[in-house]
C-alpha cells in the first residue's frame, strides 16, 4: 500500500511526522509531498517529494512532472485554472500528487481543499481528509469562502479522519457524512507511555505552564486574568508561558497592567524534547484555549504525570474527566480558571498523584500507537482496489 501525505511542508508538524513514521514502521509505503521546511527524520519506508521554492527550480521540476504524466492532466488543470500564473502554480500543486500514484492521498489540513475542487474530480475516492483544530473550528466561521468550499466539497468526500468526536460533529455542520468520518485519536509515543510517573515534590509555590503559540484563539488573555486573581487571593504561583512567535503588544501591556512580571516567565518557543522537560517539571498544565482539536500537549502532559486544567473546547471532555483525571472549565472564564487552580493548590500530594494516575491510565487505554496504526490502516484499506 502506498499513501501520499499532503501537509504543505517537508517535514510536516511534529505530530503528523510521528504518525507518518508510525504507519511506515507498520510496513506502509509513505510519500510526503511539499516544500522543504527543515530537515526531515523519517523511517526508511518514507520517501519525500520536494517542491522547489525558487522559480528556476520550479520550472525544471514542473517540466519533469509534465513529462512523467505525459501531459495527461494538463487539459483538466487548464480548464480549472483562473489565469496563466495560476495555471503554473496549479501544475506545481496537482502534478506531484497525481504522479505519486498512491492508493490514498491523505490531505492533512482541510483548508488545502479551498480552490482545489479538481483534486476530488481527478482522485475521487482516493482522498482522505483530516479534520483538525482551527481548520474546522474557526476558519470557516471567519472566512466565508472557505465555509462555502466545505459546504460544496465535504458531501463528496468519502473518507475523513477526525482527531475527536467533537471536531467530527463540527464537520457534519458543513455536510460531511457521519458514516464517512472515523475518529482516530492521536497517540503518545511509546517512550512516554512506558515512563513511570511519580509523585511530585510538594512545593510552596505552584508551578503552572501553558504551551502553544501566540494566536488569539489560545486564550492567553484569560489565563493572565486568572493569574491576577490568584495573586489577589494570595495563592503562591509561577506561570511559565511557552509560545511561538513575537509576544504581542497587548500581552505585554496586560502583564504590566496586572503586575505579573515577577510571577511570569515567557519562553519564545521550545523544541519538542524541551517541552517534555518543562511540562514534566511543572505541577500543572493550563490550556485556556477557546477552540482546539485535541491538543497533543494535553495528551503528553497527562502521559508524563502533570495534571491538566483545560477549557471545554472541542474534544477535551473526551480525554479528561472533570475532577478525576484533571479539571475542565468554561471557555473565556478567567474566574473559573482561577478557582480550578485554587482547588488544585489545596489538594494533598496524594490527591494530586491520584489525579495524575487516572490521567495516565486514560492515555494508556486510548492513545497508544498500536491503536492509531490499526485504525488508520483500516481507514486506508477501505474500498482499496
Amino acid at each position: 500500500m502506498k499513501i501520499a501525505i499532503v501537509a504543505g511542508g517537508v517535514p510536516t508538524t511534529t505530530f503528523i511526522d510521528a504518525q507518518v513514521n508510525a504507519m511506515a514502521e507498520a510496513g506502509v509505503d509513505m510519500i510526503v509531498i511539499g516544500k522543504k521546511s527543515g530537515t526531515p527524520h523519517y523511517h526508511q519506508n518514507v520517501s519525500t517529494l520536494i517542491i522547489p521554492k525558487a522559480m528556476p527550480a520550479q520550472l525544471v521540476f514542473c517540466a519533469k512532472q509534465l513529462i512523467q504524466c505525459r501531459f495527461k492532466y494538463v487539459p483538466a488543470i487548464y480548464r480549472h485554472t483562473k489565469s496563466f500564473k495560476h495555471f503554473f502554480y496549479d501544475l506545481l500543486f496537482y502534478l506531484p500528487i497525481l504522479n505519486a500514484k498512491a492508493d490514498k492521498v491523505h490531505i492533512q489540513w482541510a483548508t488545502f481543499l479551498h480552490n482545489k475542487e479538481l483534486l476530488l474530480d481527478l482522485l475521487g475516492d482516493k482522498i482522505v481528509l483530516s479534520l483538525r483544530g482551527s481548520h474546522i473550528n474557526s476558519t470557516p466561521l471567519v472566512n466565508t469562502a472557505v465555509r462555502d468550499t466545505y459546504v460544496k466539497l465535504f458531501p463528496r468526500i468519502k473518507y475523513f479522519h477526525a482527531v475527536s468526536d467533537a471536531i467530527a460533529a463540527e464537520a457534519m455542520k458543513y455536510g460531511a457524512n457521519a458514516t464517512a468520518i472515523e475518529t482516530i485519536y492521536s497517540f503518545v509515543n511509546d517512550e512516554l507511555q512506558q515512563k513511570e510517573i511519580k509523585p511530585k515534590s510538594g512545593q510552596r509555590i505552584l508551578n503552572i505552564i501553558s504551551i502553544g503559540r501566540f494566536y488569539w484563539m489560545k486564550g492567553y488573555e484569560y489565563a493572565l486574568d486568572a493569574m491576577a486573581m490568584l495573586k489577589a487571593k494570595g495563592v503562591p504561583f509561577h506561570y511559565t508561558l511557552v509560545a511561538q512567535g513575537d509576544v504581542p503588544d497587548h500581552i505585554r501591556f496586560q502583564v504590566k497592567d496586572l503586575g505579573l512580571d515577577e510571577h511570569l516567565t515567557i519562553i519564545n518557543g521550545a523544541g519538542h524534547n524541551e517541552v517534555f522537560r518543562l511540562v514534566a517539571e511543572n505541577d500543572l498544565l493550563l490550556l485556556p484555549s477557546m477552540q482546539e482539536g485535541l491538543p497533543n500537549v494535553v495528551l503528553e502532559s497527562m502521559a508524563v504525570g502533570t495534571p491538566v486544567i483545560a477549557t471545554d473546547c472541542s474534544g477535551i471532555s473526551e480525554v479528561i474527566t472533570d475532577k478525576i483525571s484533571g479539571f475542565i472549565v468554561n471557555r473565556r472564564d478567567a474566574m473559573a480558571m482561577a478557582e480550578a487552580i485554587s482547588q488544585f493548590s489545596r489538594l494533598t500530594n496524594e490527591e494530586r498523584f491520584n489525579m495524575a494516575l487516572a490521567a495516565k491510565e486514560r492515555i494508556k487505554a486510548y492513545h497508544r500507537k498500536d491503536i492509531f496504526v490499526q485504525k488508520m490502516m483500516q481507514l486506508y484499506n477501505k474500498d482499496s482496489k
